[in-house]
């Protein structure tokens, strides 16, 4: 939010807050159930499989997610129906399920029942395990082999009942069998009992984590094996966890494992864990299932209330009133030398420390409710602090050691003393910008004293200084002084808008400029006393061409607060982070930010304060480009041909990444030559009625077409193609692809 609208704001912004979903969470998760297609609210089983569609597996069914919406399939022998436990992709890359109806096998457009495991009543989530060269599969009626190259029967390799398998990466195959946990290598079959640090189960769920560690879970125990050789033993924290069902620990593709339970989802790395429940944002429910994907996204499948895909856990935390930051809308930051950190909000000041790892936020009394809209932190710990106040008296200089207070008032009698922003230069003099020009407090002096400038009377929104000068922005402009010259730059000498919101200092010594409109930002830089400008809109990548707020972090990257999230320069691209990513709320507000040394970033928001931790990107493997569906006049087609009775086209296709909720579309109709235009929405596009359709994936490569038959009559109407799900992730390298319409040769 701007600076200049935020007195109008005030008095609607709680209302429109306490209803946000989100509010004060630590993280934030997307919710996906009816609306999306996925019918039923009871996830049992999820799944990633090797195309990168995510697999929820319900009490009405199995569904296949693809970015776009939820379909059902069928995984049915006969009457025989069951819901689908145990989802699995094994190394030759088929799928298989397993259920209450036995085994079945994905054909590529459903699921075919396996011969020979009518009676297999799989109903736990680790029935089904291979190697290189067989699929296992645990029953009531002992271990199943069947060869994945084919050339043979089942096997039965045991006939122990197991409920629940596991193929090490030694060659070991680990079973449940009655009670006690078994295992079969070389041929060998081996009982593992209390000499060995198993309790009696009986064992529901077998894994192998990315440490080679081994893991084995009961309704109501977790063991685990740090390497071969050593003896099992309990990992404390899970003691005693309560889940009705899907008793599971689940490998999240590195060294961490996830066990879901009835009061949220224990992440253990060895013998160290983290719980996380409703304090941590999940809902009230029993957690059934969860998965990372290949992009590093955890899913969680809940009991009656749908699936959750969190959002930026590596990166993003955020807080709000559950933390005690009883004010949402947050316009200031800062740090203090003890490590506590203060934060400036429309209801007044707030002070963080960090408690057991989570921080814990209780308002201070130093200007009670008043908004905050200057904060800064001397060397001794001292604050000055800036508001706006409709009966105050200037500016307050607060020590929270003593909590003394003392008011440094205007020169001048003020009726109502407002502040925008707070600086202390080197020097050690406080500069204040305020809606009627600029004032500072040289060190000795007890009062505000006017510093004459061409913008006075004009509103004042920010000041930077360097050993060049001092650089000041509000609604007429920019003052530089540099050295003994001085001037005010305007609309005619190259600014976008003479409202300048803020200025912020390069660390080449340029300056960056926002406007209170949407100019987007501006460059300048300085050779003596000559300069050039150079402009950024949307049009150059930025996400937004309303800019709050600019800053560089520690490595010199250069970010902004918008009213759609932040970016950060990277490579020569805009990355961009929204509430997809675990961004708190999109409208960030003026000055609102903290660039720490150790790289975190603090954002500030109308609806809450996040923290930002850079983390390297996993390597993810490149998502696949799909058409989903084509309707020929709303009827599913078969073939790539269509007659001149065509006169409706739909077409969905979409792209196998879940990063990002929020994507753009890029879409050309006619030649080559034609323009590409971008919407965020659901859109039509009509053509002529001789066409040709091609879909680009990712680096251009192209991925599928559609062509009209040559020679048939040209239709009354002219084509209408609709599309509804074409992403392409901005500023990324290579991400989406491109619908092209272009006329045949």
């Amino acid at each position: 939010m701007s600076t200049s609208g935020r007195r109008i704001a005030h008095a609607g912004l709680l209302c429109l807050l306490c209803t946000a979903p989100v509010c004060a969470q630590h993280w934030s998760f997307q919710i996906y159930g009816p609306e999306q297609g996925l019918t039923n609210s009871n996830i049992l089983a999820l799944h990633q499989d090797r195309q990168g569609f995510i697999w929820a597996s319900t009490e009405g069914g199995l569904f296949r997610y693809d970015g776009d919406r939820f379909r059902f399939f069928r995984a049915e022998r006969d009457a025989n129906k069951g819901n689908v436990f145990s989802i699995y992709d094994s190394a030759d890359g088929q799928l298989w399920v397993g259920s209450a109806a036995g085994l079945f096998r994905w054909n590529g457009r459903g699921f075919t029942a396996v011969p020979g495991f009518e009676d297999a009543d799989l109903r736990d989530a680790q029935a089904i395990g291979a190697d290189a060269r067989n699929l296992y599969v645990a029953t009531e009626q002992g271990v199943r082999a069947l060869p994945l190259g084919g050339g043979g029967g089942i096997r039965v390799i045991s006939s122990k009942p197991s409920s629940a398998l596991a193929a090490a990466s030694d060659g070991t195959l680990w079973f449940s069998c009655g009670n006690l946990l078994c295992s079969i290598r070389d041929g060998r079959e081996q009982q593992w009992g209390e000499t060995s640090g198993v309790w009696p189960g009986p064992w529901r769920s077998i894994l192998e984590d990315g440490k080679k560690r081994l893991w084995i879970r009961s309704a109501e125990t977790v063991l685990t094996r740090d390497a071969e050789g050593s003896r099992f033993h309990e990992i404390v924290a899970a003691r005693r966890l309560n889940s009705t069902r899907g008793v599971t620990v689940v490998a999240d593709g590195s060294r961490e494992v996830m066990i879901p339970h009835a009061g949220g989802l224990l992440i253990c790395d060895g013998d160290r864990c983290t719980n996380y429940g409703p304090e941590s944002g999940l809902r009230k429910a029993e957690v059934y299932s969860a998965i990372r994907d290949r992009e590093g996204s955890l899913w969680l499948g809940y009991s009656g209330h749908g699936l959750a895909h969190w959002l930026g856990r590596e990166q993003w935390q955020n807080y709000g009133e559950e933390e005690g930051l009883a004010n949402p809308a947050v316009w200031r930051i800062v740090r203090d030398p003890s490590g506590d950190l203060w934060v400036g909000t429309n209801g007044g000041l707030f002070r963080g420390r960090q408690q057991n790892g989570h921080w814990r936020f209780r308002r201070s009394g130093a200007v009670g409710k008043l908004p905050v809209y200057g904060l800064v932190a001397e060397p001794n710990g001292s604050l000055w602090i800036g508001t706006f106040q409709r009966g105050g008296r200037g500016l307050l200089r607060y020590s929270p050691r003593t909590g003394k207070k003392l008011i440094f008032p205007t020169a001048a009698a003020t009726a109502g003393f407002r502040v925008n922003e707070v600086r202390r230069d080197d020097a050690g003099t406080i500069w204040v910008a305020t809606p009627t020009g600029l004032l500072r407090l040289v060190p000795g002096s007890t009062k505000l004293e006017p510093f004459p400038l061409p913008l006075d009377g004009a509103h004042i929104t920010d000041i930077k200084f360097d050993h060049h000068g001092l650089f000041v922005s509000g609604k007429k402009g920019l003052y530089v002084q540099r050295g003994s010259r001085s001037r005010l730059l305007t609309l005619v000498d190259g600014l976008k808008d003479t409202f300048v919101e803020s200025v912020t200092l390069g660390p080449d010594g340029e300056l960056w400029l926002a406007y209170a409109t949407p100019c987007g930002i501006t460059r300048i830089d300085f050779t003596g006393d000559r300069y050039r400008m150079r402009h950024f809109t949307t049009d150059d990548g930025l996400p937004s061409n309303v800019v709050y707020s600019q800053f560089f972090d520690v490595r010199g990257r250069h970010w902004l607060g918008t009213d759609n999230g932040v970016a950060v320069l990277e490579g020569g691209r805009w990355t961009t982070y929204d509430t997809s990513d675990g961004l708190v709320w999109n409208d960030t507000n003026a000055h609102a930010f903290l660039a720490e040394p150790d790289g975190v970033i603090w954002i500030g928001t109308s609806n809450g304060l996040s923290r930002f931790w850079p983390v390297a990107r996993r390597e993810a493997v490149p998502p696949d480009t799909l058409i989903t569906e084509v309707l020929r006049n709303d009827r599913p087609v078969e073939g790539r041909e269509f007659d001149s009775m065509t006169h409706l086209l739909t077409l969905r296709f979409t792209m196998l990444s879940y990063a990002r909720q929020s994507m753009k579309f890029r879409y050309r109709v006619g030649t080559g030559s034609s323009p590409w235009m971008e919407t965020r929405a659901r859109g039509a596009l009509r053509g002529a009625s001789a066409w040709r359709l091609s879909l680009r994936g990712p680096r251009g490569s192209p991925i599928g077409s559609l062509e009209p038959v040559r020679g048939t009559a040209v239709p009354a109407e002219p084509t209408l193609v609709s599309f509804l799900a074409v992403p392409r992730q901005c500023g990324s390298a290579g991400g989406g692809f491109n619908l092209d319409l272009v006329a045949p040769p």
